[in-house]
């Protein structure tokens, strides 16, 4: 069992009794993330993609998806084209403060091939993060910088909950 189990079942009760509501479906999809399937990826997607058509402009909906799309160990999760136009907009919503959205953009970036564009975005990162939460953003500029695009794991460090 992975450790998340309760939480997703919430979850799935909160989205079961609260259809509109743009929280449960991104509660959800984070929660699935963490199970370590491919089956559980791919439900995740759906269930960004169903927060988003709830809620288009919010900075949080927008990172995990683009996050999801950028990293997802599952080929076919990741979109890198569409991580980067959601990532870009939750930064711009979070006028480019926000290190996870500064990441996912940069994450975006290097599944397009593009590291250098990913170790400049994940350089922004680094510095808007707070010193003592910036180890995985280092990591993650690292496998930019041996031009590899950065693959989430199913266990997602509590410095990283995104």
């Amino acid at each position: 069992m992975y450790a998340d189990a309760d939480n997703e079942a919430l979850w799935r009760d909160t989205l079961a009794k609260n259809p509109g509501t743009w929280l449960a479906p991104t509660n959800l999809g984070f929660a699935l993330t963490q199970k370590g399937t491919d089956d559980a990826q791919r439900e995740a997607l759906n269930c960004y993609r169903l927060a988003y058509t709830l809620t288009p402009h919010n900075w949080i909906v927008l990172n995990r998806l683009a996050w999801l799309l950028a990293t997802s160990p599952v080929d076919d999760v990741r979109n890198g084209t569409l991580a980067e136009a959601l990532a870009m907009e939750a930064c711009r919503w979070t006028e480019f403060r926000e290190p996870h959205c500064l990441s996912a953009l940069a994450a975006a970036h290097a599944e397009l091939g593009d590291f250098s564009a990913a170790r400049t975005w994940q350089e922004r990162a680094i510095e808007a993060a707070p010193p003592d939460r910036r180890g995985v953003f280092i990591a993650e500029l690292q496998s930019y910088e041996s031009h590899k695009p950065w693959r989430a794991s199913s266990t997602i460090p509590s410095d990283r909950s995104r």
